[in-house]
């Protein structure tokens, strides 16, 4: 029997190659490195949680599975303490783009064109995605996935060391080739254009300026009309 994994967390499993020492950050039930582990995808994994409670639950479900030569559980922020492990792939999902960035950036043992970035952000995707730009991490692909209502998207990062800018249009929702434009891309489109919208409506009634979301507005409406 294997661990059954969310639409979300399966995206992310997808992502991970086969033989890497996976570092799960933010693990909780440790459902993702088990999955791995049981498909013969991954030779190890590191699951680690800053709580102790969703620890205790990672532990469970390692013993549950039998795997507990094959997961180290680890009590810690972010990534300290996760580089003696020599993880080659990391998993960061479901917490905020600033706060993925920040756990990154305090982890200097990832700037190594030989690890993967695997991310996730729940919120403030733009501001994962400059960051990564602006510190020379290049963004090999991003892929989105609908769960229930919502649609997320996953980041395939690794370092290369040479800062670039992105466009904002990109920065809100990545470097998508034309090819990969598909049904999820432009709902996120449709969402944006509508909170803008009803941000240029408030703005014009208060008699503020609008030039920046206007632009905006208008790189969006551009990219719809080629649906």
């Amino acid at each position: 029997m294997e661990p059954i994994l969310s639409p979300r967390l399966l995206a992310a499993a997808k992502l991970v190659r086969q033989g890497a020492v996976l570092s799960d950050v933010g693990t909780d039930h440790a459902l993702l490195p088990a999955y791995l582990l049981k498909e013969g995808r991954i030779k190890s994994a590191i699951a680690s949680d800053i709580v102790k409670g969703p620890l205790q639950r990672a532990e469970e479900t390692v013993k549950k599975y039998g795997l507990k030569s094959k997961v180290t559980t680890l009590l810690t922020p972010g990534l300290q303490g996760v580089e003696e492990y020599a993880p080659t792939d990391i998993v960061i999902a479901g917490m905020g783009g600033q706060t993925i960035a920040e756990i990154v950036g305090d982890a200097p043992f990832v700037k190594n064109s030989g690890i993967r970035l695997i991310l996730q952000p729940m919120t403030k995707g733009e501001l994962l995605r400059e960051f990564l730009s602006g510190a020379g991490f290049v963004i090999e692909k991003e892929c989105r996935i609908r769960e229930e209502h919502r649609i997320y998207t996953l980041i395939c990062a690794h370092y290369e060391g040479t800062p670039y800018d992105l466009s904002p249009l990109e920065l809100l929702f990545g470097r998508v080739k034309k090819e990969e434009r598909d049904e999820l891309y432009f709902s996120l489109l449709e969402k944006k254009k509508e909170q803008l919208l009803q941000v240029t409506e408030a703005k014009r009634k208060n008699g503020v300026d609008a030039e920046q979301e206007n632009a905006l507005l208008a790189l969006i409406e551009k990219e719809l009309s080629e649906k």
